[in-house]
């Protein structure tokens, strides 16, 4: 009788779903990877992002990273499409002063999908041991490669789910998705989850995250002040972002706001433009014409990348394109005032 009372009182001390767990803990959570990172296939762009949070509860959670993407607030994420492993020690190397105390990895398919997939887990022991090298007490949870609808690129990752030496490192912990979410719960393109596929995700995490809080092995973070740069982009123009691109929405804009209340974000593939009618009476309507679309040209700016882009996409624009918009357009006036003082001349 003794026995079973303490068997059970074991039972009840082991962290459960919805026992708050995480009470009065504050998580600073960096989540780093490619597209599935930044949610990519799911109706809303968040990913497993917004679940996990609601899942975490009542522990206060701020995501950190550079890229915006999904219509939650706080958004942050440091997910690149089309990045590999390799590429990603240099994007994260701006999150290292924000000192995250948790880093939540699914990083791998896009090496799966070139011709360095038999260096991807060497390329993922890299960035982990860069993390734990430059981010004291961090706690990093590295997840294994779910499936993918295509047959070879599924061998490869079986392969490198195998190969998986990370634990050895420091304070690692696996995330195991690798049997968890199946083709069924992959979008039409056979990789990227949809909703229910990143809500498993988002479980698996939470469930690591669980342990690793009752083993003692979550730091509180340090005392850096994080400003969360996005606060919700439309659903619509999130998802169209999310299926018409290979490049993530930058956070660089955002950070130069100076109001806080002026944080928005818009996404990579907006096209700005301004149309600009220059009126002269004493001109012929054949002149008016030539000079307002030739200034229109001059002050049109596009921004926009292919979905079979193979090159990597940018994480932070070096310009503001508000700025790159003025600079263009301050440029084609003399011409402008040129050729209107030839007309007028002749």
């Amino acid at each position: 009788m003794l026995f079973l009372l303490l068997v059970l009182g074991a039972v009840v001390a082991e962290p459960s779903l919805g026992q708050p767990v995480f009470q009065g803990k504050s998580l600073r959570i960096l989540p780093l990877g490619g597209s599935i990172t930044w949610g990519q296939g799911s109706s809303d762009g968040n990913g497993y992002r917004q679940d996990l949070r609601n899942l975490l509860s009542p522990a206060e959670v701020t995501y950190i990273g550079t890229q915006c993407s999904g219509d939650m607030q706080n958004g942050d994420n440091e997910g690149h499409p089309s990045y590999r492993i390799d590429q990603l020690k240099a994007v994260v190397a701006s999150d290292i002063a924000s000192q995250p105390n948790v880093v939540l990895v699914y990083a791998g398919t896009n090496d799966m999908l070139s011709e360095q997939a038999h260096a991807a887990p060497g390329h993922m022991q890299q960035l982990v041991r860069y993390l734990l090298e430059n981010v004291p007490d961090v706690l990093v949870v590295v997840s294994k490669l779910f499936t993918d609808a295509r047959p070879q690129i599924a061998q490869r990752i079986d392969v490198f789910d195998s190969e998986l030496r990370v634990t050895q490192l420091g304070n690692v912990m696996i995330a195991d998705m690798s049997d968890l979410l199946t083709t069924a719960d992959l979008g039409p393109d056979g990789e990227h989850p949809e909703d229910a596929g990143y809500a498993k995700m988002a479980q698996v995490f939470f469930d690591v995250l669980a342990r690793a809080e009752s083993e003692g092995r979550i730091a509180d973070p340090l005392p850096i002040r994080y400003t969360p740069i996005c606060n919700g982009l439309p659903v619509s123009s999130t998802t169209s972002s999310l299926a018409s691109t290979s490049q993530p929405a930058t956070a660089s804009t955002a950070r130069e706001s100076t109001s806080p209340a002026a944080r928005s974000f818009t996404t990579s593939d907006t096209v700005l433009s301004t149309s600009t009618s220059l009126v002269l009476p004493t001109v012929s309507s054949a002149s008016q014409t030539v000079l307002s679309t030739s200034m229109a040209s001059e002050t049109s700016v596009t921004m926009s990348t292919s979905p079979t882009s193979t090159s990597p996409p940018t994480s932070q624009s070096p310009t503001n394109p508000a700025q790159k918009l003025t600079a263009t357009s301050n440029a084609g006036i003399p011409l402008v005032v040129f050729l209107v003082w030839l007309i007028l001349g002749s």
